[in-house]
């Protein structure tokens, strides 16, 4: 089981975010804030509040037209995952997001923000958190992917 769970959680952070413009490497729209929010102190996009249909059907679209979400808050919730990439050592640290019937499951990255380090400001793997930030894109080894920056994490 864990071997799957791992295979689906590399192929998950793996996949891009589809055909969006590539990124020139910088964290574009970018805000030195760490919880930026609308002028009522909520996200812009809170998945928290929805089905999870209706938050599968939201962060497929993030994945597949990411431009239209660049530099927005988003709150999301789910099992913390962490990645490690055989061929760098960098690890990835994401929620997973996952349709009604828990078939299918998307992860989006995050990067908490102030000096972190892992294993001892994060949770274990599987622990249900909320995370905070700022959507944003970037290129690596030619594909796009998405992740939020600037992130807060409550476990």
């Amino acid at each position: 089981m864990k071997k799957l769970l791992l295979i689906c959680l590399s192929a998950l952070l793996l996949t891009g975010c589809g055909n969006a413009a590539p990124a020139d490497g910088s964290n574009s729209g970018a805000s030195a804030a760490s919880a930026d929010t609308t002028s009522d102190g909520k996200p812009e996009i809170d998945l928290t509040t929805m089905s999870s249909t209706m938050v599968y059907s939201q962060v497929s679209d993030m994945m597949q037209t990411p431009e239209k979400y660049m530099g927005k808050s988003v709150r999301m919730k789910g099992p913390f995952s962490i990645y490690q990439d055989p061929s760098n050592g960098k690890n990835y640290f994401a929620v997973i997001i996952s349709d009604a019937t828990a078939c299918c499951a998307q992860g989006i990255e995050f990067v908490l923000e102030g000096d972190v380090k892992y294993p001892d400001d994060y949770p274990e793997a599987g622990t249900e958190i909320t995370v905070s930030g700022k959507f944003d894109t970037y290129e690596e080894a030619g594909s796009i992917y998405c992740q939020l920056i600037h992130a807060e994490m409550q476990a």
